[in-house]
């Protein structure tokens, strides 16, 4: 879907592309986040879906010039491919992105199983060595021949070897914490993997989550203070009478109706443009190089389409058919924060809902 106010910028070859790339992956004196930002842009926007979860990934990746295979294989695919397909994209992402990464976590994980089993397996050791000293000295004991010194030695001996005793008990007591704390550790490698997975992602929609928004508008913010950037538009959407939706229908269908939404929020827009999903049935899109007048646009299309949509219960015939979203539209003022920029966005869509919602309204 294409707008007249939203540009990619002029077409680079493959070679200048590549210089462009390298230089700013390279040069310490820039902004890196707005300057990776910046350089990803044109590759985001003419490969893939864009500014989508994965291709995004990716192209930061490759831009970021860091992990070394995946940019020697997506050179190599740019030669034959001059237009990487969503396919590709994702599985560049499996191998080079999520599996470097998880890689790594195993790698570590491996690591301090490794470690907490040779510490278990010393320990077992020790104790064995233990037991059979004890086994030794009861038997030496056993076969002392009667006399005085002998019974002294006995004693002694006995002392002895009700302190290996306790020795051995404390060495058992010590391996069953190890095993739990080996536990433990596998406990936490598995929640460290999950985490990755959480930390770019909503699990419901497959959007990005709150915090890359964060991250990605402070960039987009950065771009344009910087002067490489050129007009920053925020549309902040709202599903209209959501609670209303939830009580008459349930929770699991709010969940459907939450990612309908996101699916036509991610077809809507642009490759270059950002979709987030702010929190609860609230939504957020960077639409970078756009001005108001281009975001109204894509505000207006998204909200009729998500008026005409339909979406079924499951195991049900019943439709849903009065869904509707409420948009505020907001351009980026000279010496605005990012903040502020969100707060401006949001009172539009705010004032959108108090004029009676399934409708667009227009920052001042």
């Amino acid at each position: 879907m294409s707008d007249p106010k939203q540009t990619d910028g002029k077409d680079m070859t493959h070679a200048e592309r590549r210089r462009e790339l390298v230089r700013g992956a390279e040069d310490p004196n820039t902004d890196r986040s707005a300057e990776l930002l910046r350089l990803a842009l044109p590759m985001i926007s003419r490969h893939g879906r864009g500014f989508a979860p994965i291709s995004y990934s990716v192209w930061y990746e490759y831009v970021r010039g860091e992990n070394r295979a995946l940019r020697h294989e997506v050179d190599s695919l740019l030669e034959s491919e001059p237009r990487l397909s969503s396919e590709i994209t994702f599985d560049v992402y499996q191998r080079h992105v999520v599996g470097q990464y998880e890689e790594a976590v195993l790698k570590g994980r491996a690591n301090l199983l490794d470690v907490l089993d040779n510490i278990h397996e010393s320990v077992e050791n020790t104790a064995q060595v233990t037991g059979s000293f004890d086994d030794r000295l009861a038997g030496l004991v056993d076969g002392l021949d009667d006399g005085v010194d002998a019974d002294a030695l006995k004693n002694q001996l006995a002392g002895f070897r009700g302190d290996l005793s306790q020795v051995t008990s404390s060495m058992r007591s010590l391996n069953d914490k190890l095993q739990h704390s080996r536990d433990e550790v596998e406990r936490l490698a598995d929640e460290l993997v999950k985490a990755r997975e959480e930390a770019q992602l909503d699990p419901l929609t497959g959007l990005f989550n709150r915090r890359m928004f964060n991250q990605q508008l402070q960039a987009a913010v950065d771009l344009v203070v910087s002067g490489e950037g050129h007009a920053l538009t925020l549309l902040m959407v709202d599903i209209d009478h959501f609670k209303k939706i939830n009580d008459e229908h349930g929770h699991l269908f709010g969940d459907k109706v939450i990612q309908g939404i996101a699916r036509v929020l991610a077809e809507g827009v642009m490759r270059k443009d950002a979709v987030s999903r702010f929190g609860g049935e609230e939504f957020a899109l960077i639409l970078p190089q756009t001005d108001t007048e281009g975001g109204a646009a894509v505000a207006e299309r998204i909200r009729q389409t998500v008026r005409n949509s339909r979406i079924r219960r499951s195991n049900s015939d019943k439709v849903l058919s009065n869904i509707s979203v409420s948009i505020g539209v907001a351009q980026l003022k000279p010496g605005e924060s990012a903040e502020e920029f969100v707060e401006r966005a949001d009172r539009a869509l705010y004032r959108a809902k108090d004029n009676g919602r399934n409708r667009v309204e227009i920052a001042a």
